[in-house]
Parts: structure tokens; sequence; C-alpha cells
């Protein structure tokens, strides 16, 4: 690659890139088909989950194809129906739970139903989730239970669950 002015060959400055950083004010602008981000943003049974990953700046997080993970997503029917709830969210119980409902890579379902019962490490490091699978019931840190399995997108799967995953004394490590 050929400089043309001097601060750039010194600065490097026409060589980078700036794309997919975490932007907790403004949602990204194109997100790539097929992730979880977009599945989500397109979804129209999911705009209360949509308004939290967006509050909680973790949008890029789920668009990046490079990324591989598992997030436990409960439908608009299952979800806090007090608007109040959602507006009064700030950006750190957002994140909070945002991180509770990724484990950091793609477990599908047949593998998290086939498991009695197990603890994986979700992206909030400090937390752990808590699934049990029991004569054909799956239930996540024993508070929701997973309806559907394996929604698969070019970054990860998604499986669909009754109620938020909202960081508990149980969940998290000692």
């Amino acid at each position: 690659m050929t400089s043309f002015t001097p601060s750039q060959s010194k600065n490097m400055t026409h060589m980078w890139e700036f794309r997919n950083r975490v932007n907790t004010k403004n949602p990204i602008t194109q997100v790539p088909c097929n992730t979880i981000a977009d599945f989500i943003n397109t979804n129209k049974n999911l705009t209360k989950f949509r308004f939290i990953m967006r509050r909680a700046g973790l949008e890029s997080l789920l668009a990046q194809n490079e990324e591989k993970l598992t997030v436990f997503i409960p439908t608009d029917d299952f979800m806090e129906t007090d608007e109040e709830f959602y507006k009064n969210m700030d950006i750190g119980t957002a994140k909070e739970i945002m991180t509770s409902c990724i484990l950091p890579r793609q477990i599908d379902g047949y593998l998290i139903a086939s498991t009695p019962y197990s603890y994986y490490t979700t992206k909030n490091r400090d937390n752990r989730m808590f699934i049990t699978s029991i004569n054909g019931v799956t239930t996540l840190n024993d508070i929701s239970k997973v309806v559907q399995f394996d929604r698969v997108c070019a970054n990860g799967v998604i499986h669909f669950t009754t109620s938020l995953l909202f960081p508990t004394d149980n969940t998290y490590l000692n």
C-alpha cells in the first residue's frame, strides 16, 4: 500500500478500519444478514428484548459473524408487560440481563437437552447459568423453561425461553 502524505505513512491511519465496536449510545446502522442481531431486529415478537439489547449497547456483539454464541431469549408473550419496567431500565441493568442470557460459545439444543444438569459460564464472567433437563423439560437457573430450541443464525444459536434471565445470588460464582 502506498502512502501519499507523511502523516499517513507515520500514523498508518489509512490502513485501519474501525468496525464492530460496541456503541452504547446508538445502535449500529447496518446489521449483517442472518446474525442473531438481525433476527432480533426483524422479528415482530421480540420488541421488548430488542429494546434491552439496544439499551445495553450489545447489538454490535450479536451482529459479529466471528462470534459463535448461544442466546436464551423470551418472546414478547413471556416478557414483563409493565412499560415502566422498560422505560426505567438503566444501562447497567440491561447489560446484566443481556450478559446473563448469552453463552460465549454455540451450544445446540440436543446437547443441552441430553445433559441432566450442567453449569455454563455466561458473557458476564461473574455469573454462570445452571441448566437442568429432566423428563424432557429444560430449566434455566430454576426460573425459566426452554420452549423452543435451535434457531440457528450465522453467528450462533437462539433458544426461546419463558422469562428473562436475571443474575441472582445462586448464579454468581463464589
